[in-house]
């Protein structure tokens, strides 16, 4: 799995707080700062797969998730960013391999050269 966030304390975070409905820059880094911890907090018991985060310092114009993006029923959800709008008001839509491969491949190449650019935060095994 990989986890792509904006540099917590940056001032990219500056920029996603004024973007954002109410909340400061200090709030939204310590937020994800708490986040990340416990993310990357090792479970007990057994462990299968593998955590990547990695930290951007710049504010992306959209969030993937993407759902097994190498394989034939790969599918990528996007999420346009807004301006002092509420999160679940974001405009989303869904492509797939399968009937979207153009505009699959273009958001999974975007991805994939944002993820290369960012900074390694911290992983599991």
């Amino acid at each position: 799995m990989k986890i792509l966030v904006i540099e917590p304390g940056s001032t990219a975070m500056a920029v996603a707080a004024s973007e954002a409905d109410n909340r400061s820059a200090r709030e939204l880094s310590s937020n994800l700062e708490a986040n990340l911890r416990r993310l990357l907090t090792p479970p007990s018991g057994r462990l299968s797969g593998h955590l990547e985060v990695r930290t951007l310092t710049h504010v992306p114009h959209y969030t993937v998730i993407a759902s097994d993006p190498s394989a034939t029923q790969g599918k990528i959800i996007m999420r346009i960013a807004t301006f002092q709008a509420d999160h679940w008001q974001r405009p989303t839509f869904a492509v797939t391999r399968q009937h979207d491969s153009n505009w699959y491949e273009f958001f999974k190449t975007q991805f994939d050269k944002k993820w290369e650019s960012a900074t390694p935060y911290g992983s599991l095994p």
